[in-house]
């Protein structure tokens, strides 16, 4: 019961956290940017201003768990001047608008790099709600600061691959030569609540909280901190799935020789500062190298010699219901070869009642696809394709 009790007021706390509502507020601000840049694109939204957060939420939920119950069974034991310290960098990390900077493997970095200045003595502020807080180095508490960082950024990675590449957005962007080409952007931003283990004491109104014994080690309290996980990809040159996953694959392996490097820094406590150097060099060298594979290579989504390119698909509409997927070439409408959008327009009017589409995959296997359109849909399928150099009024079809 007293385990119970614990858990559950450890997870109120988190609705005392700011993170949590500025977290919220960030991904709602992100769909709300996307659905006017799709808008401006497409003249229509491609997925619903919350898609960012829904699709988000659980995925970020079972790693938080999963993190959580590695950190206490390995009896991580933070401080709340450590967990004060992170909250402030979150959210200068979020002032710089950069979502790919609104992640652990900056954000502690720059944390444990402050511990530096406080070693040479402890440095007392007071705050709000908890007093006193005396910041001061300690090697236990930096080593379980890079422990904690290394199972976030594997966490990270296992996030990117799972659920970086789901309903990436569709966008217009200029090739090398300024012709108009298609990408996909993926912009998330995942909650990822982890319950950790503070000394007991330490929380306001201390005396009201349950309290852990764990062995000989002495009373810990449990608090579920909402760490943020930031991810930013821009695609023109691929698939945007197999894309992302080689990214989170990369992450994956740097959060494990992170981890690597942190379970030596109980023996060599120096080894604390090469895992947080690697863990903030590593993660921007990921990025910068898949932007400049990304680059290097021909874009993806290009206007066809014959036929037109699927860039998007918008959900719950006629398209989606045909099964068209994204990269996928439409050769024929209704018996009619199509190699624009006023073409698939045209040949999707001559007939008001039925479309029957001839599909070419990305094997390059021919296929059919057919449905009923009923009153008011006859001008609309749902599918986005890529702009002639003309000027349409409407870039759905």
């Amino acid at each position: 019961m007293d385990w119970l009790i614990t858990l559950l007021q450890g997870i109120g706390y988190v609705f005392l956290h700011p993170l949590f509502y500025i977290g919220f507020f960030t991904m709602l601000l992100i769909g709300v940017a996307r659905v006017k840049r799709e808008r401006k694109d497409f003249h229509t939204k491609v997925y619903d201003f919350l898609d960012e957060t829904v699709i988000s939420l659980l995925p970020g939920i079972i790693t938080g768990l999963v993190i959580s119950i590695a950190a206490i069974g390995l009896g991580i034991v933070v401080s709340i001047e450590l967990l004060m310290a992170i909250t402030v960098i979150y959210l200068l990390a979020i002032a710089t608008t950069q979502v790919r900077w609104i992640s652990p493997s900056f954000v502690i970095p720059l944390v444990v790099f402050g511990m530096l200045l406080f070693a040479f003595g402890p440095r007392t502020f007071s705050a709000p709600l908890f007093g006193n807080l005396t910041f001061e180095f300690s090697e236990s508490l930096l080593v379980y600061t890079v422990i904690l960082m290394a199972l976030l950024l594997i966490g990270e990675g296992v996030l990117i691959r799972t659920n970086g590449h789901k309903n990436t957005s569709p966008k217009y962007l200029k090739s090398k030569r300024g012709m108009l080409v298609g990408g996909h952007e993926s912009k998330r931003l995942w909650f990822v609540p982890v319950f950790l283990l503070l000394p007991n004491g330490v929380l306001p109104g201390g005396e009201f909280w349950p309290v852990l014994t764990i062995g000989e080690q002495g009373t810990y309290s449990i608090i579920l901190v909402p760490f943020l996980v930031g991810f930013h990809q821009l695609i023109k040159s691929s698939m945007p799935v197999p894309f992302i996953q080689q990214t989170g694959n990369r992450v994956i392996l740097l959060g494990v020789m992170v981890g690597l490097l942190s379970a030596g820094a109980y023996f060599y406590p120096y080894l604390a500062f090469v895992a947080v150097s690697l863990a903030l060099a590593g993660r921007e060298i990921i990025w910068i190298r898949m932007r400049q594979q990304d680059e290097r290579k021909t874009e993806h989504f290009t206007p066809q010699t014959s036929g037109v390119m699927v860039l998007g698909i918008i959900p719950r509409s006629p398209a989606a219901k045909m099964q068209l997927r994204v990269g996928e070439v439409i050769v024929k409408v209704n018996g009619q070869k199509v190699n624009d959008q006023l073409q698939f327009y045209d040949a999707l009017q001559k007939n008001s009642a039925f479309c029957k589409l001839e599909v070419k995959d990305e094997d390059g296997e021919l296929r059919f696809a057919q449905t009923a359109l009923y009153d008011g849909q006859h001008h609309e399928l749902g599918v986005l394709l890529l702009k002639a150099e003309y000027e349409l009024q409407n870039s759905v079809v």
